[in-house]
């Protein structure tokens, strides 16, 4: 019997695509590293737990399907992945042009360098290749299809042993987690080179602070840590932290930087404050911001709340930002008050225990 109509789910199609992606990487020894595998961990738990539920599959890509587990449809912007030598990276990007031209796709390949916002340590020599992935999917002789799209970050070397990432320059603990293929099995752990106290913890310690680090990314908690100096590193840190919480179905709450984002309740109606970027009411629900608001903390006598969209907005200049202060030889962001962030003093805040 012949179907007549073919259902195509996007999320479901990229899904399939990015897992492609990932296997054909781990064949050839690539280490994936940061957001992906981050959502990897928050959306397998919340599909274990749609499962657990048993819950009706054929309402798994329905997105208002049991809010509870909606994140299990979570899918990472973008790949970070790790070569240690050139052979197993252009054997990757062989494979996974065959895999592209099977779908009548393309790849634009764009060797770059960005000094600004890098995330690799100064001091290793490492080779930066961004890739746009794009295929595309379910056309027919009256319908154009969908396009798929996806970006790839590859890092690799040739000269630097015993490293991997994230090149000891971690920013938030919930990247800390490593992915790679090891006697044909996919296995996920703590990165040995996160440039933090981890690095040098025993096994069993190390095993504690792992299971600690899981429970904080499936409740969207973590910490910012970076601890690398350079002159610009507080508009690194602004980017880096910006990335994090500006994400359009999760509220990231990063525990040791000076604000907090919170959602508007009925706790919180009664502050008697107006927003100092735009001036309007707090309480009023408008075009501003009507379901998150930001506490910020950089004044030493009392805290003040923003609309949220307000101080993002204030933020994503700021990261621009080239006010240098010359006591400590550097740049600085600061707060709609004119007080510094100190970003770079937040790792201190955190307990390895």
């Amino acid at each position: 019997m012949v179907r007549n109509t073919i259902e195509i789910i996007y999320k479901r199609e990229l899904r399939n695509m990015i897992n492609k992606i990932k296997y054909i990487g781990l064949d050839f020894q690539g280490i994936l590293f940061g957001g992906l595998v981050r959502d990897e961990i928050i959306a397998s738990h919340y599909r274990d737990l749609f499962f657990e539920k048993k819950l009706d599959i054929n309402n798994y890509w329905n997105e208002n399907y049991d809010i509870e587990t909606k994140h299990r449809l979570l899918i990472p912007n973008d790949m970070d992945i790790y070569f240690n030598n050139q052979k197993n990276k252009d054997l990757f990007l062989k494979k996974l042009n065959l895999f592209i031209n099977n779908f009548n796709g393309n790849i634009y390949v764009e060797n770059r360098y960005s000094d600004k916002f890098k995330y690799i340590n100064n001091n290793l020599n490492l080779n930066h290749t961004k890739i746009i992935a794009c295929l595309s999917i379910g056309k027919t002789m009256t319908f154009k299809g969908f396009y798929l799209k996806f970006s790839i970050d590859i890092i690799s070397n040739n000269n630097i042993d015993n490293i991997e990432p994230p090149f000891y320059n971690v920013d938030f603990l919930a990247n800390t987690f490593i992915i790679e293929k090891i006697n044909g099995i996919s296995v996920m752990r703590l990165s040995s080179c996160t440039g933090t106290p981890i690095d040098t913890m025993n096994y069993c310690n190390k095993i504690k602070f792992a299971n600690k680090i899981l429970n904080d990314i499936i409740n969207f908690n973590t910490y910012f840590v970076r601890n690398i100096y350079s002159k610009n590193r507080e508009n690194i840190n602004c980017h880096r932290i910006i990335k994090m919480i500006d994400k359009p179905d999760i509220t990231w709450n990063i525990l040791n930087i000076p604000f907090k984002i919170f959602v508007k309740d009925n706790k919180t109606n009664d502050i008697a404050e107006c927003c100092c970027i735009c001036l309007d009411d707090i309480n009023k629900d408008d075009k501003n911001d009507n379901s998150k608001l930001v506490e910020v903390n950089t004044n030493k006598n009392k805290a003040y709340t923003l609309h949220y969209n307000c101080f993002l907005r204030y933020l994503k200049k700021e990261k621009y930002s080239t006010y240098y202060n010359e006591e400590i030889g550097e740049n600085e962001c600061r707060c709609p008050f004119r007080n510094p962030f100190n970003f770079k003093d937040c790792y201190n805040l955190v307990e390895y225990k």
